[in-house]
């Protein structure tokens, strides 16, 4: 009886309802996978609960520029989630790659003061999260701050060289 318990498959038909009250389940996909009647679109929105956005909300795609944001991708992806029930996780706010290069830069090509950058990253936070609250579950704040393959210690990147240690304060 034991065996035949534990191990009977679930009665649902998807991953998403034989683990809807236990834990989301997802994956890290950009918009081309969400065309929509593609088989890869059909397949997350039967069987996922939730998607993280893979590259539509980092920064490199949403803000491009100083003086401009490109929400269309990330719109679309959003979108796609509330279409079909999908918690959606924005990925991510603050990395090390897929940063333009003008965020670290001041007017003249020198780099940009740790005031600027944090008043850069702060708008940039306030401009996405407040575009997506009350659509998007939760954020991938910081991504990938720690370094590779050894002690715990920070990431020699961009976001600490100019602010410092106290960045993901």
């Amino acid at each position: 009886y034991f065996a035949q318990r534990v191990f009977q498959a679930p009665a649902a038909t998807t991953l998403r309802a034989a683990f809807a009250d236990r834990f989301l389940i997802g994956a890290a996909l950009d918009r081309s996978a969400l065309t929509p009647g593609s088989p890869r679109a059909e397949l997350a929105a039967r069987e996922f609960s939730a998607l993280t956005a893979e590259n539509d909300m980092k920064w490199a795609s949403l803000h491009p520029a100083a003086d401009r944001y490109d929400f269309r991708a990330a719109d679309a992806y959003v979108d796609f989630g509330q279409q079909h029930h999908l918690a959606v996780i924005g990925h991510t706010l603050v990395w090390h790659g897929q940063t333009p290069r003008w965020v670290f830069e001041g007017d003249a090509g020198q780099a940009a003061t740790r005031e600027v950058v944090l008043a850069r990253m702060r708008e940039h936070i306030q401009t996405v999260v407040g575009r997506y609250r009350g659509r998007v579950k939760g954020w991938d704040v910081v991504n990938e701050a720690v370094a590779d393959g050894g002690p715990a210690t920070l990431r020699d990147s961009p976001w600490l060289r100019s602010i410092g240690d106290d960045f993901l304060d």
